[in-house]
């Protein structure tokens, strides 16, 4: 090996079967860098961040069965009117 940088990549969409050629200039490959020093950094902790409240997302994204995050939404409506639900039980009349 050289030790080049990989001048490109490609995105590939499973749902669209599209692929979109990405030239690597030096601030997406910054960006590339930090990202993926952050999502070890994320793996390593064990915890997950909740799913992104920007649904548009979701559409195609391969992960989707694994974040699920229609049912999170539904459990946290359920959790908040219980939560309502106790602290107006406890203050009665």
């Amino acid at each position: 090996m050289t030790g080049q940088p990989v001048p490109e990549g490609a995105l590939f969409y499973a749902t669209t079967k599209r692929r979109v050629n990405v030239t690597f200039d030096p601030d997406l490959r910054a960006l590339t860098e930090a990202t993926a020093v952050e999502l070890a950094a994320v793996l390593s902790s064990g915890i997950t961040p909740p799913p992104t409240p920007h649904r548009s997302r979701c559409r195609a994204c391969s992960l989707i069965e694994l974040c699920r995050p229609d049912s999170m939404a539904r459990a946290v409506r359920a959790w908040r009117r219980r939560q309502v639900e106790a602290a107006t039980a406890e203050e009665g009349p």
